[in-house]
């Protein structure tokens, strides 16, 4: 039986049909909430590494823009300078090298 949950497009290509679809929708979903708490368990351990000091590098991971410090001001932190970037880790912060990930200073939560 052949077509079985799949209808033909006009262009001749297989189209999923909605149930499949719904399935890798919940799949791909759930791969990335999956992503999201490993990151979120990393948080918490990245100001106690030994390998997190200034001079060394941040984990990729953390060069992701929804780690950025949008508006600098608001967390009481200096401004940037070109080509550097606040970096929030927890309640810790940490000014990188965008190109990098460089660390260059580091502001630790009490």
């Amino acid at each position: 039986m052949t077509g079985v949950g799949r209808a033909k497009s006009s262009r001749g290509l297989s189209s999923r049909t909605p149930a499949t679809l719904i399935s890798v929708t919940k799949r791909v979903m759930n791969a990335m909430m999956d992503a999201a708490r490993n990151a979120a368990s990393s948080i918490g351990t990245i100001a106690a590494s030994t390998t997190v000091r200034r001079g060394g590098y941040i984990p990729r991971e953390f060069r992701n823009r929804q780690y950025f410090v949008a508006d600098y001001r608001a967390h009481r932190l200096s401004p940037p300078p070109r080509g550097q970037q606040w970096v929030q880790v927890g309640p810790d912060y940490v000014l990188i090298a965008i190109a990098t990930g460089l660390i260059a200073h580091m502001v630790l939560s009490q």
